[in-house]
């Protein structure tokens, strides 16, 4: 096998891909950006949250979790719902 490069994201710090959809998920923690890939296409969407993100992963009930650094949310639809603060005592 060859790798390959196909999406030219000029990413600052990509991370945490996962395959869920029919699409590559994946963040740009420095950006604070959740990106799905249509690899098919090469279509690349992208959503700008209001904090870093260090991962996005699907739920089974639909939406997703996402880890910033103000601790777990749920993200459906666009809409950022925070739910806990492992860490809340720690910088």
């Amino acid at each position: 096998m060859k790798a390959e490069c196909i999406l030219e994201a000029g990413a600052v710090l990509a991370e945490g891909p996962v395959w869920h959809g029919g699409r590559l998920w994946w963040v740009d923690i420095e950006r604070c950006e959740v990106h799905a890939l249509e690899v098919a296409s090469g279509t690349d969407r992208s959503w700008r949250l209001p904090s870093r993100v260090g991962f996005v992963v699907p739920r089974d009930r639909g939406g997703f979790l996402v880890g910033t650094e103000h601790g777990l949310a749920t993200w459906d639809a666009g809409r950022l719902e925070p739910f806990a603060h492992p860490e809340s005592d720690r910088p």
